[in-house]
Order: C-alpha cells, then sequence, then structure tokens
C-alpha cells in the first residue's frame, strides 16, 4: 500500500552548526573508488565536502563488503553509494578545478614562512591567515514533499503515483536558491539568519539565484539541490582583502555545516484537482578550505 503522507515531526529550527556528527576521517581511504548509481566514479577524499562525506557515508566504509561492480579477485573494491551520478560528477568538477587553482595560486604566491615562535595555523580572528586560498561554499537543500488530494475525493492508487511525480515536476520548476529561505525568515522575524544571507551574496551569491544543480531522485518524493560558490583570497586581485574578511566572518562553518530545517504548504491544482503540498526543506551550509 503507497502511502500518500509520511509521518514526522512538524519542527522549525535555526540555522545552527551541527557539532553532534564527528567524522571519522580515518575510516575512509585517499582515494574513494565508488559505485554511484552504475557509476564508476574514483575521487580523492579530500575533494569532498564534509556534508557530503556525512551524507554517503554515515557509518563509515566497510571494504570488506563485495560488489556487483568488482569481477575479479584484481580488481579495486568499489563502494556503492544511492547519490545522483550528475551532481557528483558537479562536484568532482569543481573541487578538480579548485585544486588546480590553489597550485596555479601557490605557483605565483608561494607562501612566505611564519615568524619564529609563530606558528601557521588558521584563525578565526586574523584575516591574514585566510590570504591566498581558494574557497568553497557549499548549499544544499533537500526537499521532501508530501502530497494530500480532497479529503472527500477518491484517488486510486496508480493516480497517486502520477499525482506525486507531478507534484515533483512543478516544484523542481521552483527553483529560486533563497526564495523558500527568505519567506521562512520574513515569517519568524529572524535577522540572525538575514544576516547570514547578506553575507553569502556579498561572498558572490546573489537573492535571485537558482540552484546550479536540481533533481527529483528515484521512487522518492524528495528533490535534492546543490550550488557550490568558488573564489580566492588573493591579494594580487583583491589588494584591500575584502574577501579574505568575508571569508573570516565564514569561517565558523569551516567543518561544521550548519542545518536549518523547517515546514510549509502550498496549493496546486492538477487534472483540475486541487491538493496540498507539504513540503520539509532541510537546508545546509558549509565553508570549505582547499
Amino acid at each position: 500500500m503507497t502511502h500518500i503522507i509520511t509521518q514526522l515531526e512538524e519542527t522549525t529550527s535555526p540555522l545552527i552548526v551541527d557539532h553532534d556528527d564527528p567524522l571519522d576521517e580515518t575510516q575512509l581511504p585517499p582515494i574513494l573508488n565508488l559505485n554511484v548509481r552504475g557509476e564508476r566514479i574514483d575521487i580523492e577524499r579530500l575533494l569532498l565536502p564534509e556534508s557530503i562525506i556525512l551524507h554517503l557515508f554515515p557509518n563509515g566504509i566497510d571494504l570488506s563488503l563485495p560488489n556487483e561492480m568488482d569481477s575479479g579477485a584484481h580488481v579495486e573494491s568499489t563502494v556503492a553509494v544511492d547519490f545522483d551520478p550528475s551532481c557528483f560528477a558537479y562536484i568532482k568538477r569543481v573541487f578538480e578545478e579548485t585544486q588546480k587553482a590553489k597550485r596555479e595560486q601557490l605557483a605565483s604566491n608561494p607562501p612566505t614562512s611564519p615568524l619564529p615562535g609563530r606558528p601557521a595555523i588558521l584563525s578565526l580572528d586574523t584575516p591574514d591567515s585566510l590570504v591566498n586560498r581558494q574557497v568553497v561554499i557549499a548549499l544544499r537543500e533537500d526537499l521532501e514533499y508530501f502530497v494530500l488530494p480532497p479529503r472527500h475525493t477518491p484517488v486510486a492508487e496508480q493516480d497517486i503515483h502520477r499525482i506525486k511525480y507531478q507534484a515533483g515536476q512543478h516544484l523542481m520548476q521552483d527553483n529560486k536558491m533563497f526564495e523558500p529561505l527568505l519567506k521562512n525568515i520574513k515569517k519568524e522575524n529572524n535577522l540572525a539568519e538575514l544576516h547570514l544571507v547578506e553575507m553569502l551574496c556579498e561572498a558572490g551569491f546573489d537573492q535571485d539565484d537558482r540552484w546550479f544543480h536540481r533533481n527529483q531522485e528515484p521512487k522518492r518524493t524528495c528533490i535534492t539541490s546543490l550550488s557550490l560558490l568558488r573564489f580566492a583570497t588573493s591579494p594580487a586581485t583583491d589588494p584591500d582583502q575584502h574577501s579574505a574578511l568575508v571569508a573570516q566572518r565564514l569561517m565558523p562553518f569551516w567543518k561544521k555545516p550548519a542545518r536549518k530545517c523547517w515546514w510549509d504548504v502550498g496549493s496546486l491544482t492538477l487534472d483540475t484537482m486541487e491538493i496540498k503540498v507539504w513540503k520539509r526543506r532541510t537546508w545546509t551550509l558549509e565553508f570549505i578550505l582547499v
């Protein structure tokens, strides 16, 4: 029996830093050989954002498990992950480009040695430690949606699948990144989160931006969206160190992805039938230094 709606606790939460999901990266090999929904993708572990690693491997990796892509004893083992291959390819491309830009940046601006007695460490207090770095800001939205046909209108089970799919296609087109978050901020009068959106726009996003990647998960009423923003903190192109100052303000999200979850509801007309659509959005923000 297909259920129209799933019972979930209705909560709203601020955009908070997640300290409760420590990731033991020692469980992961330096090169990840992945079977991404049937596609073989090899990627350096350090290229992946923390939030993506946590999503892919919440319990680490058991490399002893066999995989259907392995055909013999001499073939490297691969790890099957349930993730959209085109989204994964987008992540890989952006971080490979960032690594290349980092090598070019270091070649043209070699790092200076720290003064005696002063270790070269990252600091939240001094933007100087962020100069000549490559930065990626990752914004992700997981949108779960639940459809409710009119209460007194019987709907056949085969029609429920079609209604869910059509509702998902409609939501796929509604792809402005900040619009749902700004509506929720206005509803809750959350000035701190409004300030965070302004900081993200100062880093290079725009309030009218659309998600760079957006896909409807197969056999699930869930839409996953992702946008990655790259910028460099280079004195050669930014003598006033504005980019380093912006990076400093976003440092609290370095290796500590922040999440916000909230509900909203709307109506759709499909086949002359008005249905309610409940949407549970989970936003994840991560600041990555390369």
